[in-house]
């Protein structure tokens, strides 16, 4: 049994819109927020900024488990919206779209995310998640 999972969060960041969505595409932002799951990217873009129709290769662990993920940046309209897709690693689908809409002086950015587990992780995950 596959299990697909959605969720949406919202944030407020202090900065322009442009500014907002450079830094989410910043390889190397990612990597040190990411330290504690010691998240690197070992393939494709490795540092600065990932573009349109490129892919990254990231190493991590999470849940206990040390996983391998590429993805590629599939949808591109700066400064509103980009997608990166999964294109091998452990889910069967994962696909993460970033929105930007423009506040006053600030930026609400929006992600949604939606990933199917593979079968065999789905319980190992659900438990681990829940």
């Amino acid at each position: 049994m596959r299990v697909t999972v959605q969720f949406e969060l919202t944030t407020l960041l202090p900065v322009p819109r442009e500014r907002a969505f450079d830094a989410s595409l910043d390889i190397d932002l990612h990597t040190r927020s990411m330290a504690a799951s010691r998240e690197q990217a070992v393939a494709g873009v490795t540092s600065g900024l990932i573009g349109p129709g490129e892919s990254v290769t990231w190493r991590a662990r999470h849940f206990g488990v040390l996983m391998r993920l590429t993805s590629r940046i599939t949808a591109y309209d700066r400064p509103a919206r980009f997608v990166d897709e999964q294109t091998s690693g452990p889910f069967a689908r994962f696909r993460h779209e970033h929105l930007f809409f423009p506040e006053g002086e600030s930026t609400r950015m929006v992600d949604r995310i939606e990933f199917t587990a593979r079968s065999e992780c789905s319980a190992a995950w659900s438990s681990a998640c829940c």
